[in-house]
């Protein structure tokens, strides 16, 4: 007999017996039990049946699986559902640790061969040996030179993906330094209309600050005519920025 204090303070007696059933003495009816049993009584009384549990370690369940022995605990396992295992895998793979003779329970396939609890511990056993081999390819790749060689290649895949990025960037510069300098041979009074009657290869909004300062100080000393009004006007309502700047401090 085994007797286990619950956490609301009251407590069962457990009775094995050499054929591995076992009987709840809380109940007013003694009942026969087998692994299928252990679960539900688990269950009942809130049991943790989690594995590597740091907090209680799952040893109410785990001390009422060893009074069962190993040949019972398989048949009950042959008997669970897909559905059930489904539900409590955590449940499933505390009794494989606890029974296996090596941790991962490979030599239990054949017991289990054809149930769904087979299907289950294959599925967990090739992500065992998935999850070991990632982490051995892992462990290999932290070398120092493993490390060094790494950090480089990451930098050339950034280079090469900041290339576009980059070339746009030299070619915008290179052409607002060529577009200040035609614009610096420009006279203020013609300006505005020759920047209105130019394409040119970087947006209006940044030829608009090339010329901002130039032209503010300008208009401020001669007012702006009408027809450099009309440009400065289409300017601003298009192109916005220091365009729009301009026209609000002249105006």
């Amino acid at each position: 007999m085994v007797r286990y204090i619950l956490p609301s303070g009251d407590s069962i007696n457990i009775f094995f017996s050499v054929e591995g059933r076992m009987e709840d003495s809380s109940e007013s009816s003694s009942m026969s039990c087998n692994l299928v049993d252990l679960i539900d009584i688990a269950f009942k009384y809130n049991w943790c049946t989690k594995p590597y549990c740091t907090t209680c370690g799952a040893k109410e369940f785990r001390h009422a699986l060893k009074m069962i022995p190993r040949e019972y605990v398989i048949e009950g396992l042959r008997s669970l559902s897909s559905e059930f295992l489904s539900n409590h895998t955590d449940t499933f793979r505390l009794i494989i640790l606890e029974i296996s003779l090596f941790g991962s329970g490979g030599e239990l396939l054949d017991d289990l061969n054809g149930t769904p609890a087979e299907e289950l511990l294959r599925y967990n056993i090739d992500y065992q040996n998935s999850e070991r081999e990632r982490r051995n390819l892992l462990n290999a790749s932290q070398t120092p030179e493993a490390i060094f060689e790494g950090r480089i290649q990451r930098k050339v895949e950034r280079l090469k993906l900041t290339a576009p990025h980059r070339e746009r960037k030299a070619a915008t510069v290179s052409a607002v330094k060529n577009i200040s300098s035609e614009i610096a041979e420009i006279p203020s009074d013609h300006l505005l209309s020759f920047i209105a009657s130019r394409s040119f290869s970087v947006p209006l909004k940044v030829v608009g600050g090339l010329v901002y300062k130039r032209l503010c100080k300008y208009y401020k000393s001669i007012p702006i005519g009408n027809e450099d009004l009309v440009f400065l006007s289409y300017l601003a309502e298009n192109h916005s920025g220091y365009w729009k700047k301009l026209l609000d401090n002249i105006s």
